[in-house]
């Protein structure tokens, strides 16, 4: 998604609209973002949901990646 005035907060609210079954594969049933999820902005982790407001910067990505683990 591109644009300026990006939060990651919007950024997760507008991926979530534009596919929404990723809702159910990132929060829990209380909302609550799934532990495996990461998130990260400038190279810095950004934590759900203190760092809803945060902004992206500008031509800046916002990484959402997914841990798995199993044998």
């Amino acid at each position: 998604m591109e644009g300026d005035g990006w939060s990651v907060g919007r950024a997760v609210d507008e991926l979530i609209r534009r596919n929404p079954a990723l809702r159910d594969a990132m929060f829990d049933s209380r909302g609550r973002m799934q532990h495996a999820i990461v998130l990260r902005t400038a190279g810095r982790p950004a934590t759900w949901p203190a760092d809803k407001e945060t902004l992206i910067e500008d031509g800046g990505q916002l990484l959402l990646t997914r841990f798995h683990s199993g044998g």
